[in-house]
């Protein structure tokens, strides 16, 4: 007895001495939260490049000697952000429309530019980096110019959505049966901008002309005819004429919309 009674002691004193660990419960993460993170780290490990550009080295005539690539990218940004303020005066139609060279996506046509800075003198074939890497010990320095230049997925985006502010549709042909007859209505031509056609042009001009200030640009187009005709209308007339039913007793004149597929 007295053993059951110094077992049951002693077991209750192990459990006394048991430490108990306090759990923070913790807070709620909803899965747009934990992805937003996960992009926002991934975009700073992308975006983040801190190679270190050898002394010597320019761009576009700024020295960017130690600089990270992404330090130097700043470089380039604030070489084409005057540019990146000019006012295009788009014209079509006999109408216009504006966009900045930001809408019009322009930078460094030489996009490789910093990716170069950062390896001369350490690729190509060996002649190539000694000789570059010589250059750079004696003063010889390096400067990458730039190239200005439009990116044209990015200009034709921008066309396919601003381009309806000068469009002028084309309206068909078509009857209408009024009075017991068929009458014709005549369509109206349009003028619509040809998207990759003009943006083909406004990369051309930025590259190739542009001077760099506020400058205004016509934009291809093409005239679209109303779809019908007399004759092709006149067939129908004839065909529906065969089968028409007399509707001067209706309350109203019934309208036949018949535009030419």
């Amino acid at each position: 007895m007295k053993r059951k009674a110094l077992s049951l002691l002693l077991a209750s004193t192990m459990i006394l001495a048991t430490p108990v660990t306090a759990f923070a419960e913790e807070p709620d993460v909803s899965q747009e939260e934990l992805a937003n993170e996960e992009a926002e780290a991934v975009a700073e490990e992308v975006e983040t490049d801190n190679r270190i550009i050898p002394n010597g080295i320019s761009i576009g005539g700024t020295d960017v000697s130690g600089k990270t690539v992404t330090e130097a990218q700043d470089v380039v940004d604030s070489y084409f952000s005057d540019y990146e303020k000019a006012v295009f005066t788009l014209s079509a139609n006999g109408q216009t429309f504006t966009a900045t060279g930001a809408d019009l996506c322009i930078g460094a046509k030489n996009k490789d530019v910093l990716e170069k800075a950062a390896t001369y003198g350490s690729t190509g074939n060996v002649a190539e980096r000694f000789k570059a890497s010589k250059d750079l010990e004696e003063g010889r320095g390096k400067d990458f110019p730039l190239s200005l230049g439009a990116d044209k997925n990015g200009v034709a985006l921008y066309l396919n959505s601003a381009s309806s502010q000068v469009n002028d549709e084309a309206s068909d042909d078509y009857l209408t049966r009024e009075n017991g007859q068929f009458v014709f209505h005549e369509g109206k031509a349009g003028v619509v901008v040809q998207i990759q056609e003009s943006a083909a042009e406004l990369v051309n001009y930025i590259e190739n002309e542009w001077d760099g200030g506020d400058t205004t640009v016509e934009l291809v187009t093409e005239v679209k005819e109303p779809r019908g005709s007399k004759e092709e209308l006149a067939e129908i007339k004839d065909l529906l004429g065969s089968f028409s039913t007399d509707y001067s007793s209706s309350s109203k004149a019934r309208k036949i919309m018949l535009p030419m597929v």
